[in-house]
């Protein structure tokens, strides 16, 4: 379902391409009215429910989008469709540093209940990291979408957004093992628990750092 979930979002601008290319912008937004449906009916009722309490704000934002191009037949709400989910992410992200627990905070909590606060304290930064990301990546393909032509759009959108999107994400949960050691069983551990060994006893130098008065 999950892998279901990531190819209905990559094909989203490939849709768009094509289907502005045959047909009106109304009856492509009809079209992504229905795949955000299906979308979230992939989804099972008990991660729905934990999903739209999460992130309720992309999924308004996209489905403005989609009401909006098909109220005035016009591809721009389209256009601006990835626009608006990476800003609805952002608030989601910069919004959750006035509530409890920051959104990775909540997010790493699903592995470890109980992290001490140097984690926490981290995951708070990787929070801000998210952000800087959600305002590049939203400018990106917001000037694309006013300035450049639709294929680079779809390319950057449908593509290197991802790419840039992975590559962050991996690199820090590369980083955060070899700098936490702590291992859960996920499928990456069995070669980074080879290649970074659990710390012993003491946390890195840097967490004794943060500890100290």
């Amino acid at each position: 379902m999950a892998v279901l979930q990531i190819i209905l979002a990559i094909i989203y601008p490939l849709v768009v391409y094509l289907g502005l290319s045959v047909m009106e912008p109304r009856q492509v937004a009809l079209a992504m009215g229905s795949l955000l449906v299906l979308r979230l009916l992939v989804v099972s009722p008990r991660r729905l429910v934990a999903y739209t309490q999460t992130f309720w704000l992309p999924v308004i934002a996209v489905a403005s989008m989609v009401a909006l191009t098909a109220a005035s037949n016009h591809p721009f709400g389209l256009l601006l469709t990835p626009v608006a989910i990476n800003m609805g992410l952002l608030g989601v992200f910069a919004s959750s540093f006035f509530q409890e627990e920051t959104t990775v905070e909540r997010l790493a909590k699903i592995q470890v209940p109980d992290l001490p606060e140097p984690e926490l304290a981290y995951c708070r930064r990787v929070t801000i990291v998210w952000c800087v990301f959600f305002v590049l990546n939203g400018s990106t393909a917001l000037a694309l979408a006013l300035f450049a032509d639709i294929a680079v759009w779809t390319f950057y959108t449908g593509i290197a957004s991802y790419v840039l999107m992975g590559t962050l994400f991996t690199v820090e949960y590369i980083y955060r093992q070899w700098r936490y050691r702590r291992y859960v069983g996920a499928p990456p551990d069995v070669f980074l628990k080879w290649l970074f060994p659990p710390w012993e006893e003491e946390p890195p130098p840097r967490d004794r750092i943060e500890e100290s008065p």
